[in-house]
C-alpha cells in the first residue's frame, strides 16, 4: 500500500471538508432532518389516533348509556301493555297474538339491556 504524501493528505482533508461543509454536508444534515421529521410525523399521527380513539370510546359509552335508558322505557311500556292484556277475561285472536309478540319483544329488550349493561361494566373495570 502506497503512503500518501503530506500534500495528498492535505488535499484529501480539504476535499472531505469541502464535501461536508458544502453540498455533501448539507445532504447529510438534510437526511438526518428527514429522519427526524418522519419520526415527528409518526409521533403526531400516534397522538391524533390516540385522541380519536378516546373520543370514539367516549361516544360509544354515551350511546350505550342512552340505549339503556331507551330500553328501560320500552321495557316499561311492554310490561304495562302485557299487564293490561293479561287482565282481560277473554282475548281475541289478535290480542293473543299481540300478547305473544309483546312477550317476545320484552324478552329481546331485556336481553339487549343486560348485554349493554355488561359492556358498560366491562369498560369501567378496564
Amino acid at each position: 500500500m502506497k503512503q500518501l504524501t503530506q500534500t495528498q493528505k492535505g488535499v484529501t482533508i480539504t476535499a472531505v471538508a469541502a464535501f461536508l461543509f458544502g453540498g455533501g454536508g448539507s445532504l447529510v444534515v438534510w437526511g438526518a432532518d428527514q429522519r427526524y421529521a418522519q419520526k415527528q410525523d409518526i409521533e403526531e399521527l400516534k397522538t391524533a389516533v390516540d385522541a380519536n380513539t378516546d373520543a370514539q370510546e367516549a361516544t360509544i359509552s354515551s350511546v350505550d348509556v342512552l340505549l339503556v335508558q331507551v330500553l328501560d322505557i320500552r321495557i316499561e311500556e311492554l310490561e304495562t301493555e302485557i299487564r293490561e292484556l293479561e287482565r282481560q277475561d277473554e282475548l281475541t285472536t289478535a290480542e293473543e297474538s299481540l300478547l305473544a309478540n309483546d312477550r317476545r319483544a320484552l324478552a329481546d329488550a331485556t336481553a339487549e339491556r343486560n348485554a349493554t349493561l355488561t359492556r358498560i361494566l366491562a369498560r369501567r373495570s378496564q
